[in-house]
């Protein structure tokens, strides 16, 4: 890191073999803040809050103010995890936030919602999609809409909202694809599609996510039934409750537009959305979401045990202390 960044800024971790990950290689307070959002993501999506306490703390230190309000996001979320809801400080961040806008609006409507005010959730989530958002936003916005529907008893209305998102979920970062199965099945349960319905959640319990989300099992659970037959599921706001997550944002972007595949062939919609195995391609051939996908498959292999998952552990952290190789600058929506 260059004389220009104060790492005493950043000696606040209970954890230092963290900070001496996070700070090798890095050249700018932007670096460190573009790396610590990536992180901040990941353990999001995983929904390991004490990770995003710690990490958000760290951003919240950047002297860029970007970075300071997307900390201050995380840990208002941290706290929402536990049910304290500073809503004033969400607004804050809101009034304030050049990449965040979307997402904290999205999160203050599903205060709203939490909380049956669904009318007042709608406005929120309406005036999240003009702030801009990102392919995932949008998604997360427009599931959380049909969410809203779907607890009105809207269920068709709220089912042909989220078919509509079929053609770009592919572009959606990997937690967000499975959260939009989860929903995607209830609706098509409430709506008679029984068939469809388990096929949609049998792949999101097969998730590497699915142990951070019991509501996703309670989903399965609940569309087995007795003797693992099918049984209809009347309207449930509690169950609906917990179909509408915080989202993690991260943008893919799009090389061409995929046509919708039916719903039933679930196995064609799957490969065109690049969930299928690699196909024959070497690691190399991958793009980041792609090796992330694969990662997360082999750490939740039959055959991963604790002393091999510690070693692969281990490898990681050793990799993550090296320097990072040097790499074009992007130009994405996530404050990098």
């Amino acid at each position: 890191m260059s004389k220009q960044t104060d790492t005493s800024l950043f000696i606040i971790s209970s954890v230092p073999r963290l900070y001496q990950a996070l700070l090798s290689g890095i050249e700018s307070y932007k670096d460190l803040g573009s790396r610590i959002v990536r992180k901040i993501k990941l353990a999001h999506a995983f929904r390991q809050v004490e990770t995003v306490a710690e990490l958000s703390q760290i951003l919240v230190n950047n002297p860029i103010k970007e970075y300071q309000l997307i900390g201050q996001y995380y840990l208002f979320w941290c706290k929402y995890r536990t049910h304290q809801y500073d809503i004033n400080a969400l607004e804050e961040i809101i009034d304030q936030t050049q990449t965040y806008k979307a997402q904290a609006l999205l999160s203050r409507g599903a205060f709203e919602y939490d909380h049956r005010r669904n009318d007042t959730a709608l406005y929120f989530f309406n005036e999240a999609l003009k702030a801009h958002p990102t392919i995932s936003e949008y998604i997360s916005i427009s599931v959380a809409i049909a969410v809203a529907k779907a607890s009105e008893g809207l269920h068709r209305l709220a089912l042909k909202d989220l078919e509509k998102l079929i053609p770009i979920i592919k572009y959606a970062e990997p937690r967000l694809y499975y959260d939009f199965l989860n929903s995607l099945a209830v609706e098509l349960a409430e709506c008679g599609r029984e068939y469809e319905a388990r096929n949609v959640i049998r792949h999101v319990l097969e998730s590497p996510f699915i142990i951070a989300y019991p509501e996703w099992q309670e989903t399965g659970e609940e569309l087995k039934g007795p003797n693992r037959s099918f049984v209809v599921i009347g309207p449930s706001p509690v169950r609906m409750g917990k179909l509408l997550s915080m989202p993690v944002v991260e943008y893919v972007e799009p090389t061409k537009q995929a046509r919708p595949a039916p719903i039933v062939n679930l196995e064609t919609w799957k490969a065109k959305m690049g969930k299928k195995k690699n196909g024959g391609k070497n690691l190399n051939e991958l793009d980041s979401r792609q090796l992330l996908l694969k990662l997360m498959e082999l750490g939740t292999a039959p055959g991963m045990t604790d002393d091999k998952l510690s070693k692969v552990l281990a490898m990681m952290e050793k990799l993550l202390a090296e320097p990072d190789e040097p790499q074009k600058p992007d130009d994405d929506n996530s404050g990098d």
